[in-house]
């Protein structure tokens, strides 16, 4: 059976670390988020104290420390204390497209647009676009591919004719087709009507199986 958790005499400090860490701790992943766009911690462990018990965050699953104004420093008066789900669902419905568009909300997913620096987000729509020109540029990148030519009677005939004295990859590359398609054709898997008549011959007498 497992004991029940042991609450911490303060458990309101570990909110206020959190906050601290953020505001001034440059190796902190949050930093940017924080202390980069100016944000400081200025709350007092008093006036923490006191937000815990007026909003009663002790009755709360994981109480989070939330500031009522985003771009606003972490004052008593900007600060409260918010269940984890709900300041999670806060913070995105506050997200607006780098395009303009509408507050996003419920409909439509969020998602941070590429090469841009925090908080830059895009709906759902502008991913797509997004998406389509960076494949559309990467395919302007990429070297055109060569096309496989279709055989002929002469080509066969040179690749029957180079058998054992030149490596497939080589014949291959030297009429645009893949490997497996000159092993096909050795194995008379391929064009087996352009074959020389001593291998025909040999594919069609049946193999002799000895006696049991």
């Amino acid at each position: 059976m497992k004991k029940p958790r042991k609450l911490s005499k303060n458990p309101w400090m570990n909110n206020l670390h959190g906050a601290r860490d953020r505001c001034n701790n440059a190796n902190s992943p949050c930093f940017k988020r924080y202390g980069g766009r100016g944000i400081r911690c200025l709350i007092t462990p008093e006036e923490i104290k006191s937000l815990w018990f007026r909003d009663k965050a002790f009755s709360m699953k994981r109480p989070t420390l939330d500031r009522i104004d985003n771009d606003g420093n972490y004052e008593f008066k900007n600060c409260q204390f918010l269940e984890n789900s709900a300041n999670a669902k806060k913070s995105i419905d506050r997200m607006i497209c780098r395009n303009g568009h509408s507050k996003i909300g419920s409909n439509m997913r969020v998602y941070q647009a590429p090469n841009f620096k925090y908080p830059t987000y895009v709906c759902k729509k502008c991913k797509s676009e997004y998406n389509r020109k960076y494949k559309l540029k990467l395919k302007a990148l990429r070297p055109p591919r060569e096309r496989q030519t279709k055989l002929k009677k002469q080509d066969i005939d040179y690749i029957w004719s180079v058998k054992g004295s030149q490596s497939t990859s080589v014949t291959a590359k030297k009429f645009g087709v893949c490997n497996d398609m000159i092993r096909k054709i050795y194995s008379l898997r391929a064009w087996k009507c352009y074959a020389p008549s001593e291998y025909q011959s040999k594919a069609a007498t049946p193999a002799k199986r000895g006696k049991k």
